[in-house]
């Protein structure tokens, strides 16, 4: 994989910032979380954090039934487990979710 040079990793950085604070377009959008996910890749960044912490990106979205979630050792599988943004995710999407928009 090409190493980005500080230069270009902060011109991504800038039209992320400008998409989000000026276009308005919306985080938890698929393109944008993406963007986002590459930038943190090219950043150096450890994408790998607990489903509780992911969860902070996801305001909109409560997880009523958490199937996706190993169930017999829930507080592991939420709370302590390091997973991707991808795993989390796939998590959710195998779990029953509410948009509360």
């Amino acid at each position: 994989m090409k190493q980005l040079k500080n230069k270009e990793l902060e011109h991504l950085k800038w039209i992320y910032d400008r998409m989000i604070n000026v276009h308005k377009e919306r985080k938890d959008a698929d393109y944008m979380r993406k963007f986002l996910s590459i930038i943190e890749i090219f950043n150096g960044e450890l994408p790998f954090k607990t489903s509780d912490e992911w969860k902070k990106d996801y305001l909109n979205v409560k997880i009523l039934d958490p199937d996706g979630w190993d169930r017999s050792n829930w507080e592991f599988s939420f709370y302590e487990e390091m997973i991707s943004k991808e795993e989390f995710e796939n998590r959710m999407c195998m779990s029953t979710c509410l948009n509360k928009k």
